[in-house]
């Protein structure tokens, strides 16, 4: 089963959804989520339709949306402003998987931590965190601006011991968005591009 989630910040920018449907072809994927889509619960159905899913749902403020194909049974089984929590079933395997739009304040995002706690009392087998979490885990993931207070990473970290996340890591650029500060838009594009081509 492949999986797609990206922090898509509007589904109708700057070609958003035709990367998102050659990517989708390009390597069979069966399960999409998407943080930041932009648009209203409400407009999910014809979305899901226009890149060719079967199935979606939206976390109760349309932060994150889930799209699948047929060939998984999911059921929703938590939703919340911070997350939804999906139970998916694939060639008579059962996994879990969270997408998480996490707030931006140290304060909001503890009920998120929290949420995850809850959810983990009833997940039965393998299960994915994904998402925008908006904290990290350490200063070498923060890029510029002020030095990073390893202080607002402990509740994020808490949370990791007490449910057993592990960070599985990844492969490919570290920073994957540049907002055009310190370069000029060519650059920018030019580096959005790059991403791109190695990832794409």
């Amino acid at each position: 089963m492949n999986i797609i989630n990206w922090n898509i910040r509007g589904v109708k920018s700057n070609g958003a959804s035709e990367r998102l449907d050659r990517l989708v072809r390009m390597h069979n994927v069966s399960l999409v989520i998407l943080q930041e889509p932009f648009l209203p619960a409400d407009q999910l159905e014809d979305y899901k339709n226009i890149i060719g899913f079967d199935y979606a749902a939206s976390n109760k403020n349309s932060k994150i949306w889930f799209l699948w194909k047929n060939n998984l049974e999911c059921t929703i089984i938590n939703n919340s402003k911070q997350e939804i929590t999906l139970k998916i079933s694939h060639n008579g395997q059962t996994c879990w998987i969270t997408g998480v739009y996490a707030k931006s304040t140290i304060v909001r995002r503890r009920k998120l931590w929290n949420r995850i706690r809850r959810i983990k009392n009833y997940v039965n087998g393998p299960w994915a965190i994904m998402g925008d979490f908006n904290s990290i885990l350490g200063a070498a993931e923060k890029k510029g601006g002020v030095p990073y207070n390893l202080n607002k990473s402990t509740d994020f970290r808490t949370c990791m011991d007490d449910t057993g996340m592990t960070d599985l890591g990844f492969t490919g650029y570290p920073f994957t968005w540049c907002n055009g500060r310190g370069r000029s838009k060519e650059s920018a594009k030019g580096l959005t591009e790059l991403w791109q081509m190695k990832n794409g």
